[in-house]
């Protein structure tokens, strides 16, 4: 099992930690939980699942017993996991109730092998189901404060031989001004949380680093648009937006981003640029 790398200085220490959780609230997901953010998920699983199968062909270790999905929301990726590593046993870990029952439907009836999904914090560790050979996290540092000590957390969560995958977003270019209007807003939301929408770029790779790569992915203008409208809808009752934004301009890109999915941009307007990376434990 990988050795967890030691705590380092952040904005809050350990003997800080009871002042921080009297002022500072945990991090939630600025999406939701509800059947249309799942909705929205099943969607961002279809338009980006082809980059990440070949990253799981490309980087999973041979002879996997146990994999895990970190913040495995409705199990989209839990499935792809379970698929693409041909792991004996595949467990996701979500830390909302709501989508662990949906994933539990999901992924009824799903492929080879055994698949669960347990509620669990992701930032919390050790895991409850023990070291895995491969620990995998789509989009979910994103998401969360302090990504580098999180990796460091969870490559301790890795046996021996075993891998931590992490695929998160370097950059995300258009040419069409209503996309590109709604991706400034969200790197602003995401900056209002603490958190890094792009923090693919920034992530280290270090020696024990042993697969790299970054992916341009240029999915169907109207699938993003559609997928950005459905997120629009949640996060817009976010404290930051409704305290920074004026709704009338919310509602403008609401019915711009719908008019999108119907009469969409040509093909190329939008391109995703995502990190690819796979730690390996000694």
């Amino acid at each position: 099992m990988c050795k967890t790398v030691p705590p380092v200085e952040t904005p809050w220490t350990v003997g800080d930690r009871a002042e921080k959780d009297a002022h500072v609230p945990e991090p939630t997901y600025a999406y939701g939980d509800s059947e249309v953010a799942g909705d929205r998920l099943a969607l961002l699983a279809e338009v980006f699942e082809p980059s990440t199968a070949e990253f799981l062909d490309a980087a999973v270790p041979t002879d996997v017993e146990l994999a895990i999905d970190l913040g495995c929301g409705p199990g989209f990726t839990t499935r792809l996991l379970a698929s693409h590593s041909g792991a004996r046993r595949t467990v996701g870990l979500e830390s909302s109730p709501a989508f662990v029952a949906r994933a539990r439907r999901e992924l009824a009836g799903g492929p080879g092998g055994s698949i669960e999904v347990l509620e669990h914090d992701v930032t919390e560790v050790p895991f409850p189901v023990g070291p895995a050979d491969v620990v995998f996290a789509r989009y979910l540092l994103a998401h969360l404060p302090d990504p580098e000590l999180l990796i460091g957390q969870w490559r301790g969560q890795v046996r021996s031989a075993g891998r931590l995958l992490v695929e998160e977003i370097v950059s995300i270019e258009t040419t069409d001004p209503v996309l590109a209007r709604y991706v400034a807003l969200v790197t602003e939301l995401s900056a209002s949380r603490g958190t890094d929408l792009l923090v693919g770029g920034r992530l280290r790779a270090s020696g024990s680093v042993v697969y790299d790569a970054t992916a341009p992915i240029a999915p169907s203008p109207s699938a993003v648009a559609q997928l950005f409208e459905m997120n629009l809808g949640v996060w817009r009752l976010d404290p930051w937006a409704e305290a920074e934004l004026d709704p009338r301009e919310l509602d403008e890109l609401a019915d711009a981003l719908a008019a999108l999915v119907v009469t969409p941009p040509p093909m190329g307007a939008i391109v995703w640029r995502h990190r690819q990376l796979a730690y390996e434990c000694d």
